[in-house]
């Protein structure tokens, strides 16, 4: 076995997490978030959201990173729609955590606060992927 069955499900979403923070807390002080959430359509949020969620497959199932087939199961397309989804809940959940650690809710509207955290999504996806690849 490689190293994902020794370091275990609950590693893997600790290292996602790290990695989610690492590329998301450098973006998400910044006044393009809230720009962007503030006029950005509904549908392109789920749009947004659905290229989140294929960039982190890409980079965690099909960017053939040296040893990514040891770090990460993929064994049936099954592995990778699981493994896409749960990346892209840490994400999102680190998104908005570091936006309320920021202020970033504070007297808005819920659809904008949703918006900035997939907004700010798409950077967190992208380290969180990276980062179970990259820093085991």
């Amino acid at each position: 076995g490689g190293r994902a069955e020794s370091l275990g499900f609950g590693g893997q979403l600790v290292i996602a997490l790290c990695g989610a923070v690492l590329f998301a807390a450098n973006v998400a002080p910044t006044e393009e978030i809230v720009m962007i959430a503030v006029e950005i359509s509904t549908w392109r949020v789920l749009g947004l959201a659905l290229l989140s969620m294929s960039l982190g497959a890409l980079v965690l199932y099909y960017s053939e990173f040296a040893g990514s087939r040891k770090h990460v199961r993929f064994d049936r397309h099954h592995d990778v729609l699981v493994g896409t989804v749960v990346t892209y809940a840490v994400a999102l959940a680190s998104s908005a955590a570091i936006l309320l650690f920021f202020g970033r809710f504070d007297g808005q509207a819920l659809a904008v606060c949703v918006a900035q955290t997939v907004v700010l999504g798409v950077a967190a996806t992208l380290g969180a992927s990276a980062g179970r690849l990259l820093l085991q």
